[in-house]
């Protein structure tokens, strides 16, 4: 059996609440805690591909 779940978040600087980042790869899940910055990084994400929802639409073809 693997480590428990408060293990797992004291090993990764984690709390309760906190936002991690989950990465499927080749060996298996990698999780790890998400950047400090990582809610401003999404909302500036969001707000370009809200502005350039037609460019995007047309690149994914």
């Amino acid at each position: 059996m693997g480590p428990e779940p408060k293990e797992l978040l004291a090993h990764l600087n984690a709390a309760t609440g906190d936002t991690l980042s989950v990465v499927l790869t080749p060996r298996g899940i990698e999780l790890s805690a998400a950047e400090p910055d990582f809610d401003a990084q999404m909302a500036a994400a969001r707000e370009v591909m809200a502005r350039r929802k037609r460019a995007l639409r047309e690149l994914a073809k």
